[in-house]
């Protein structure tokens, strides 16, 4: 008996001591779930009792029976003249190793024995806070905290609980208790972590998904279609918000939709104060999840019956147009509107031939509008049109319209063919903003040259106004070569070139201008815009392309977005003629497939007041490392002048992380960042440094370093430093040297 004591308090250390079980889905927590694990003791006061392994008791009142069980060969029996409890602690089930709302599944199978007058068979399980003794034990306690059963049972019960682990719980404490003189038998519990349920998706869906116009006379109001609105899985209620040029005009049935309901039906009502055409958005939102927001648009037009609506224009009768055939002429209308409740708008109907069109198709309502109408024949020859003007409710205007094409002479060409360079009076300071130029007219410019080499059609000078009036009064160059329902028959060309302009006695050595592209393709571009240096000679020109320093928009990625470049031409002191120009030059398929349109503005040469950024190295390059060691690899010398900003300075590209910074930010006027580089794997590593500041250019400085394994390049490069490039050849990185040598990454030369 004292040999059975002593095991069973060794066993119980043991178990104290035994590794916690890790939560899983599909294993059971309890450690012996099934009692099969067991000492049968004796105990001189209290009789048999037995020691489960895995589970703590109070009392005595534990003993494994054989005869009845559920599963397998023993199960537990629970119950003395005294209350007996069992217990067990599964750990480990923390914030750290358990999400939140982790479903569990508790099962335990029974048989109540014996029940008293004052005492019952208890499930005593909770959820233990990290910290707090009580904190938990409210958590599912209506299924963790109950009678197993209120009678006794003839055969085996089984329960299945779920419960889910609440934030902040350490562990689950499994308890059963069995009052005085009561008695169960358990068997085959088990406690499983199970797999997080699949959230269904959250829905906001708005039935129909548009609203047509509503119209109604003035002192009424109308109902739109009423929207049906489902939604479904939501954390929070759904608003209904109107914005936009007239919420006031407009309102809803409801404001707001609560998250457990499921449908409605929500009304719009136009409720117009005054006549005219209103206009809103229906905001339909839910700000726990703003991935569902939707919107729709609203507009419903007031009329006052007194009031008729009236259209007229100035002149009534357009005289005809005559043209040269590639040349557009255009003339003025002006149309006015009155008591309109909708916009005006106007179209043009071709009824012999096609070269008549008008700068826009919907105007202002109740006021006057100046239209230009644009006559461009592609071909000699008569033509006739139709102009038809309409508004809602308002008697239409139908006015014809008659042009005469002749095919161009000598006479007509207001471009140059040639290039006629003149550099007695070379500029020290340009600033050419184009505000001279006449809208889709032939460039014209004091100094400057409009070549078409094959006689097809120059530089244009466009103005923003004549096209977006609200966009302001900005004036650009213009090149395009689109000739609508025209096939194309080849490539045009034209040239814009800048006055001379004097290197040696400009104070700045920048030059600058701004492009746009318009009706830019998604990729392979036919069209392009270059950028040449041109140094006229006594008996020659000289023509460099520098488009290649600069990223010119050719892409739809990039379309109807000005860009500003900054040409530093200082660097170049040795080689710069004392005289120069600059050139455009435009080149791509005419006709239809000619819609790339070119944009140029803001060309200046030796402004001092612009902000700019300029480093010394322009380049650190050409530089080694050892794997593993931290190195400086260069400093870099910035100078910032009429900067309003502080210039910022990060590190991107393919290998940016290799390297670091000394600062992120340096003042308005400059100083030096330290650049340093550190890898783990060698070969060649590539980045570069990003200088940024308001109103300035980008500045990019390039950084390539080599890393070399240890002292084996050191040993077997010829020079400390490699001056050479990498060549990669079936993914293996080698180094070509200026010795003439092939160098593999660890510095052995193979060839």
């Amino acid at each position: 008996m004292q040999y059975k004591q002593m095991y069973s308090l060794l066993l119980g250390a043991l178990l104290l001591w035994g590794a916690p079980l890790a939560a899983e889905e599909g294993v059971n927590l309890l450690q012996n779930g099934s009692f099969e694990t067991y000492v049968d003791n004796n105990n001189f006061l209290f009789g048999d009792y037995t020691d489960f392994e895995g589970w703590e008791r109070t009392g005595f009142g534990a003993v494994s029976e054989k005869s009845d069980v559920y599963d397998g060969a023993v199960a537990l029996k629970l119950g003395a003249n005294t209350a007996t409890t069992i217990y067990q602690d599964v750990a480990n089930l923390t914030d750290e190793n358990i999400a939140a709302n982790t479903p569990f599944r508790l099962i335990i199978h029974y048989k109540v024995l014996k029940l008293s007058a004052n005492g019952s068979v208890k499930l005593e399980s909770y959820w233990e806070h990290a910290t707090t003794a009580e904190g938990l034990k409210y958590h599912d306690a209506d299924k963790l905290q109950r009678e197993l059963s209120a009678e006794v049972n003839e055969e085996w019960q089984t329960l299945r609980i779920e419960t889910t682990r609440p934030e902040k719980a350490k562990a689950f404490f499994f308890s059963v208790k069995a009052g005085a003189k009561c008695s169960v038998l358990l068997d085959s519990i088990s406690l499983e972590q199970l797999p997080m349920p699949e959230q269904a998706e959250p829905f906001i869906e708005v039935t129909p998904k548009s609203l047509s116009q509503v119209t109604v006379n003035k002192g009424e109001t109308a109902d739109f279609t009423p929207l049906h609105i489902r939604q479904g899985n939501l954390n929070g209620e759904t608003t209904f918000e109107l914005s936009g040029y007239n919420p006031d005009q407009f309102r809803l049935s409801a404001s707001s939709m609560a998250a457990d309901k499921s449908e409605l039906d929500l009304v719009v009502t136009y409720a117009p104060t005054e006549a005219g055409t209103h206009t809103a958005v229906l905001n339909i939102d839910n700000l726990s999840h703003t991935t569902l927001f939707q919107s729709i648009k609203l507009t419903g037009s007031c009329v006052d019956p007194s009031l008729k609506p009236t259209l007229s224009v100035t002149p009534s009768v357009v005289p005809a147009f005559e043209a040269v055939v590639g040349k557009a002429v255009t003339k003025t209308l002006t149309v006015t509107s009155a008591n309109c409740n909708d916009y005006v708008y106007m179209r043009v109907d071709h009824t012999q031939g096609a070269a008549f069109t008008i700068d826009g198709s919907m105007f202002a309502k109740n006021t006057s509008s100046e239209v230009t109408v644009r006559f461009a024949p592609l071909e000699a020859g008569e033509y006739q049109s139709t102009l038809t003007i309409y508004s809602e409710g308002a008697t239409s205007l139908v006015l014809t319209l008659t042009g005469s094409a002749r095919q161009a002479t000598e006479e007509d060409i207001d471009w140059q063919t040639k290039f006629a360079w003149d550099e007695s009076a070379p500029v020290k300071l340009l600033d050419e903003r184009f505000g001279s130029i006449e809208h889709n007219k032939t460039l014209t410019l004091s100094g400057w040259q409009n070549v078409a080499p094959k006689d097809q059609r120059p530089w244009w000078g466009f103005d923003e106004q004549r096209t977006s009036p609200a966009r302001g009064t900005e004036r650009y160059a213009k090149a395009t070569a689109y000739q609508y329902g025209k096939d194309s028959t080849g490539i045009w060309e034209t040239w814009l070139v800048t006055p001379a302009l004097d290197y040696k006695n400009a104070e700045s050595k920048i030059f600058t201008f701004n492009v746009m592209g318009e009706y830019l393709p998604e990729d392979n571009n036919p069209t392009v815009l270059e950028v040449y240096y041109v140094d006229v000679e006594k008996d020659s020109v000289y023509f460099q392309n520098l488009t290649a320093s600069f990223d010119i928009p050719a892409t739809a990625n990039d379309a109807n977005e000005w860009r500003i470049f900054y040409l530093d031409l200082a660097p170049y002191a040795e080689t710069m003629a004392d005289v120069f120009h600059i050139a455009f030059r435009y080149a791509g398929p005419n006709g239809g497939a000619g819609a790339v349109t070119y944009y140029i503005d803001n060309v200046s040469w030796g402004r001092t007041d612009l902000p700019t950024i300029s480093v010394a190295p322009a380049y650190l390059i050409d530089s080694t490392a050892q794997l593993g060691q931290k190195k400086i690899i260069g400093a870099i010398q910035v100078t910032g002048r009429n900067l309003t900003d502080v210039i910022s300075l990060s590190l991107e590209g393919a290998n940016y992380n290799r390297f670091e910074l000394s600062t992120a930010q340096l003042p308005s006027t400059g100083g030096e960042c330290l650049v340093s580089f550190e890898a783990q794997d060698y070969g060649v590593h590539e980045a570069y440094v990003r200088l940024s500041s308001k109103g300035a250019p980008d500045i990019f400085v390039p950084l390539a370093v080599a890393c070399r394994m240890g002292t084996n390049i050191s040993n077997n490069l010829p020079d400390e430093r490699i001056a050479g490039r990498k060549i990669i050849r079936d993914g293996v990185l080698f180094l070509l040297l200026p010795d003439g040598g092939v160098y593999n990454a660890v510095g052995t030369r193979i060839k």
